[in-house]
């Protein structure tokens, strides 16, 4: 085989990588929110600001809830929220939105330890949550659906949702930049 021909099959096979999966920390430090903070530094004002592959991390505030299928349909999702630790030494709160059809059922207890992996977004100022309302939230948790996208995921105390890992047939190529 003419080398040529490798080299444009390697550079092929390379731009059609599948979508990365990201590993979860092994603790929860400021650092591991580190994007997704400057991201809502950055847009606070913009309830329509979105930024792929992002992480948090944080402690459950409450108990888990469930929240009815979204505006476009696609089922039922739960929602954790999380007081997330910061580089000052604050906290500020973060939702965690997992989707049941995609992740599998995600819930959390208060206290409960959680890291998460996917969209990040700045929160608009309706309020479902009544006295709590976070600042920004992480969703699709899931084994990527765009080309944009990592897969993502959840753990709750060790747990890993979605539990089985994302496969070709589950996730969409990622488009080389």
């Amino acid at each position: 085989m003419k080398p040529s021909l490798i080299l444009a099959a390697l550079l092929l096979v390379s731009t059609s990588a599948l979508a990365a999966t990201k590993p979860v920390p092994t603790s929860c430090t400021p650092k591991v929110n580190a994007t997704l903070l400057q991201f809502l530094h950055d847009n606070s004002e913009d309830s329509h600001a979105q930024l792929d592959n992002v992480m948090v991390c944080g402690t459950a505030i409450a108990d888990s809830f469930k929240q009815g299928a979204s505006s476009t349909g696609t089922g039922a999702h739960q929602v954790i929220l999380l007081n997330v630790p910061t580089s000052d030494g604050s906290k500020v709160t973060v939702e965690i939105v997992s989707n049941d059809s995609l992740d599998g059922v995600v819930t959390a207890s208060k206290g409960d330890a959680v890291y998460a992996y996917g969209q990040g977004y700045i929160t608009s100022s309706r309020d479902i949550r009544k006295r709590i309302h976070p600042v920004a939230g992480v969703h699709d948790t899931h084994c990527a659906t765009n080309s944009h996208m990592d897969d993502g995921w959840v753990v709750v105390n060790g747990m890993r949702y979605p539990a089985q890992a994302c496969s070709r047939s589950t996730r969409r190529r990622r488009r080389s930049h």
